[in-house]
């Protein structure tokens, strides 16, 4: 049983620093390890910002990133 919850990430007004801080607490109070954050950021961030991620790393699929490289590509385009 997970302990929180994360909305899916609004590409048009979210704000993905902030985003990515409450993220970070959700594997902190889950015990995501290391290897399960980019799964788990994906399973989270909703369809959306999927299809955005997915554009800008096009060819790679975003599965195919460190999950830092996933959170900064994504950064650049939604600030």
């Amino acid at each position: 049983m997970s302990v929180g919850k994360v909305r899916e990430f609004d590409i048009k007004n979210g704000n993905w620093s902030a985003y990515i801080d409450r993220v970070e607490m959700y594997f902190v109070s889950n015990k995501i390890t290391v290897d399960l954050k980019l799964p788990t950021l994906i399973a989270l961030i909703g369809e959306e910002a999927y299809e955005l991620l997915s554009t800008l790393t096009s060819p790679r699929k975003p599965s195919e990133l460190s999950y830092d490289e996933a959170v900064n590509i994504t950064q650049t385009f939604t600030t």
